[in-house]
């Protein structure tokens, strides 16, 4: 019974969480999946954050044939909702196993030219 309950919790962070950020995420031109599991004696449950789909202008992998290197933007979209997440976690309690990456099948694009630079006057 205490399983069930805690696998509803995490159930009702995700449908909480989904309705917060996601059209948000929608409204830019990404899409995201989120997938819940349930918990264990170790931890609450499992979530897995997918972004399924990007704008045009948006590149993720910086090489044609390897995708474990991502564009510093990339990189960073995925931190950001890693922290709006925790930032919600910490409220709620929950001890909660996280993975947070991009779809296998987003196509690579060839990287214009500073595209992926920081920009320096002051932002």
């Amino acid at each position: 019974m205490v399983e069930k309950r805690e696998y509803e919790t995490i159930k009702e962070f995700a449908r909480d969480y989904r309705t917060e950020i996601v059209p948000m995420l929608k409204s830019k031109g990404f899409t995201l999946r989120i997938n819940t599991s349930k918990g264990s004696y170790w931890n609450d449950g499992r979530m897995n954050f997918v972004i399924k789909n990007v704008p045009n202008n948006f590149y993720v992998w910086t090489h044609e044939y390897n995708r474990y290197s991502k564009t510093e933007k990339s990189q960073k979209l995925l931190g950001v909702i890693r922290d709006r997440v925790n930032s919600i976690l910490v409220e709620s309690n929950l001890d909660v196993d996280m993975n947070f990456d991009y779809d296998r099948n987003i196509r690579y694009k060839p990287i214009p030219t500073g595209w992926d630079e920081v920009e320096k006057n002051g932002a």
